[in-house]
């Protein structure tokens, strides 16, 4: 599978965060090679609208699915994968302060029930630089940390 071609996706979601004052995280959901769900995060409308829950809340997540990511998940979007059929989950930069698929901790369990597959660093470079384009400007939506 051509995961740069899913985080170039991810990645337009994401400008498009970024043009409409949001956090630049975005993601795309694929089952069988298409994307079937995609979402961008919309924090400044409530703190739990996170990508990957705007995403999931468009598909069945019984029915395994593929997740790419523009930046790790933190530890509740993760705890939330978790609670699906995701089969893997490809992430663009990680994610050192909320990040729960090893930025922090990791939230994946190693039962053998539950085969996820993680893998970072898929086109981290842009992901980084939308998200530095976010947190160098005025924002009056922008996250308070």
């Amino acid at each position: 599978m051509n995961h740069e071609k899913f985080m170039k996706i991810a990645l337009q979601q994401a400008q498009l965060a970024l043009d409409n004052q949001q956090v630049p995280i975005s993601c795309v959901i694929v089952r069988d090679g298409e994307v079937i769900a995609q979402g961008y995060n919309l924090t400044s409308k409530s703190p739990i609208h996170h990508a990957e829950l705007v995403a999931m809340n468009n598909i069945d997540t019984t029915i395994p699915f593929d997740l790419y990511v523009t930046v790790e998940p933190c530890i509740m979007c993760t705890s939330a994968l978790m609670q699906t059929n995701v089969n893997c989950i490809y992430y663009g930069a990680s994610n050192s302060k909320f990040g729960g698929c090893g930025g922090v901790v990791t939230i994946v369990p190693e039962e053998p029930w539950k085969q996820l597959k993680l893998e970072g660093g898929i086109m981290e470079n842009e992901a980084i630089e939308l998200l530095k384009q976010f947190f160098e400007r005025p924002n009056e939506k922008k996250a308070k940390m």
